[in-house]
């Protein structure tokens, strides 16, 4: 077949043909020349197609590998900035935390002050009269009342210490614990427990 196609003449037959049956086989050999210049045009029209849709596909490529580039690195810092706003977020909550207890030591220092001054005049007055008649042994005291252990020589004093701390107006009320008396040295020992008003 390819021998036909060629452009040079073959060797004629030895037999001369009329004239006639030539231009049948001319006509042929042209018909079979521009069916293989039209398959040629069709293959490399096709290879032209393939190559085309071969680049479109790298370019498409190209570009999604570009994009994807470009949203990895958005990621990258939008995630920096996460973790960056996670440790702002912590660093703050510690400063909360800190401002919190120190609200809270505030809060307990005016409770405190509080207490001291609403007991800070009823034990002025307490070791007021009571420090001339009775020695103090023992004092206590707390944000609701006060207690005392004392001694005196006299049992009047004590009498008499009791009924200024009722009358005061500061004391609402008073409760005698314990009163003895040591035979030996003739000392009496109180112990009572006032209430604030």
């Amino acid at each position: 077949m390819l021998k036909e196609l060629l452009p040079y003449k073959q060797p004629q037959p030895e037999n001369p043909q009329d004239p006639l049956s030539n231009v049948s086989s001319d006509a042929n050999l042209l018909g079979k020349r521009e069916l293989f210049k039209a398959e040629v045009n069709i293959r490399a029209m096709m290879s032209r197609f393939y190559k085309g849709v071969v680049f479109v596909m790298c370019t498409l490529c190209l570009a999604l590998l570009f994009i994807n580039h470009l949203y990895t690195s958005k990621i990258n810092k939008l995630d920096e900035r996460k973790t960056q706003l996670v440790n702002e977020m912590l660093a703050n909550e510690e400063s909360i935390n800190q401002a919190r207890k120190l609200q809270s030591q505030i809060d307990n220092y005016k409770k405190i002050l509080g207490i001291r001054k609403k007991m800070s005049v009823p034990i002025e007055r307490v070791f007021t009269i009571t420090n001339d008649a009775m020695e103090l042994l023992v004092f206590t005291g707390k944000p609701e009342g006060f207690s005392v252990v004392a001694r005196s020589k006299d049992p009047s004093s004590i009498v008499k210490v009791l009924y200024q701390l009722i009358n005061s107006g500061e004391i609402s009320r008073l409760v005698l614990k314990s009163a003895d008396l040591d035979t030996d040295t003739k000392i009496y020992r109180i112990s009572f427990e006032g209430v604030y008003k």
